[in-house]
């Protein structure tokens, strides 16, 4: 199966928000294409199959995958094949450091762009961060969402030279637990 999993659309991370850019040579596919695994959930032990193919064309990155028969996740691929389980999301790192994109007013948060990103794997999901990738689907033009900056172009980042002290990359967790509101101290 093929499916868009990444695009640019803006996602709110902790405290920031982020786009990935998907100008040629942004995205570093070297990982996926090193038969990384298509996942249930982003959990390492699900796996539904493994990435053959990934490419970007018109800011979307593509994967091709095949899912497997195995008799223990049959029923997530049931849920694919009835086009129930249609959400995608992928686990990645950034390559250096991200940029300042956008100022963030009225109490906004910044938005910062990846001009270098590594992907690892991709997971069918319940919830995903970016809602007009998955399978069965590509954007609508309707609802795309356009930034009207310059400056998005590629960096070329020596791997040795890495820092992302100033952002924490997206895949993190919060290290403190977060109170829901309700919640009596």
């Amino acid at each position: 199966i093929q499916f868009p999993f990444s695009s640019e659309v803006p996602v709110e991370r902790y405290g920031y928000i982020e786009v990935l850019s998907h100008e040629d040579g942004c995205m570093d596919d070297v990982r996926l294409m090193n038969n990384a695994g298509h996942l249930y959930n982003h959990n390492w032990d699900i796996l539904l199959g493994r990435i053959t193919k990934a490419w970007i064309t018109e800011k979307v990155a593509w994967v091709e995958v095949q899912l497997t028969n195995a008799i223990d996740v049959a029923s997530h691929i049931q849920r694919i094949a009835e086009g129930i389980l249609v959400n995608v999301s992928f686990g990645y790192e950034i390559i250096g450091n991200m940029s300042l994109l956008k100022k963030g007013e009225n109490g906004q948060p910044d938005t910062y762009i990846a001009k270098k990103w590594r992907p690892y794997e991709t997971s069918s999901v319940m919830v995903p961060a970016d809602y007009t990738v998955g399978l069965g689907r590509s954007r609508d033009l309707e609802e795309e969402i356009e930034l009207e900056v310059e400056g998005t172009e590629c960096e070329s980042v020596e791997e040795t030279a890495i820092d992302t002290t100033e952002i924490t990359a997206a895949t993190t967790e919060p290290t403190e637990p977060v109170k829901n509101k309700n919640e009596n101290d």
